[in-house]
């Protein structure tokens, strides 16, 4: 069952449509009676999952997210947090949808990968360190919106955490279980392509736990500013 994560205007003003457990769904001529849609599968580094692997659906937003950036469609994904897998073989990949995917005579479409950036190459970085942070899963990538000047950087959420046992009794001899506190968050700007930390942000904790994975909204701020001076100066 196709269930909407994202939607976005993709290249040459078709609208598309994304589920980030299984495919984008694309309407090559929005303005047309009737549409045409398409439905193009994630790549193969995107497995889709089943009722049968979660007894729920899981929050994709934690580990992929699409957009449109520089007239091309592209996904991100960390390969390998929903599969399981231990989290020094995590792969932070980057692919971009061919142009000739929307072309009404070609069905389903290619994908082309840009970058792979292992988290572990990440914790080994001055950047990481200087954080003094454990070794952490970034979560919630997007991918930048800034164009041809981040083209390949994603901005990932790292969380601080502290685990603590919690523990009853007169002798102290009886666990309940662990507590969390989430002691602080950092939004890093990574490049996939030269495995590296181009940026480091940070934020104050939550009040929530709920918050841990929350929606980044990747957006060209400087292009904005920009526009808008030039449209100051010619209107003046």
């Amino acid at each position: 069952m196709f269930q909407g994560d994202t939607s976005f205007a993709g290249p040459s003003g078709c609208l598309c449509w994304v589920d980030l457990l299984h495919g984008i769904v694309v309407c090559t001529n929005p303005h047309q009676v009737p549409p045409v849609l398409r439905f193009i599968p994630l790549p193969d580094g995107c497995p889709a999952f089943g009722w049968s692997d979660y007894p729920y659906r899981p929050r994709m937003e934690e580990s992929r997210s699409a957009a449109c950036v520089g007239g091309r469609i592209k996904v991100v994904s960390m390969v390998g947090l929903l599969e399981g897998w231990n989290s020094q073989q995590f792969r932070l990949t980057t692919r971009t949808l061919s142009s000739s995917a929307l072309r009404p005579d070609v069905l389903g479409g290619e994908w082309q990968e840009d970058g792979v950036c292992p988290p572990e190459d990440l914790w080994a970085t001055e950047e990481y360190r200087a954080l003094n942070l454990p070794p952490r899963t970034p979560l919630c990538p997007v991918l930048s919106a800034a164009g041809d000047e981040e083209d390949g950087v994603v901005y990932a959420v790292v969380n601080d955490i502290e685990e603590r046992v919690v523990v009853q009794g007169r002798l102290q001899q009886i666990v309940r279980g662990t507590e969390l506190k989430l002691k602080r968050q950092y939004v890093l700007g990574i490049d996939v392509r030269s495995n590296k930390i181009v940026s480091t942000s940070s934020s104050v904790p939550p009040e929530s736990l709920m918050q841990m994975t929350p929606h980044l909204l990747p957006f060209d701020l400087c292009a904005s500013l920009h526009g808008g001076a030039k449209n100051r100066q010619e209107s003046g």
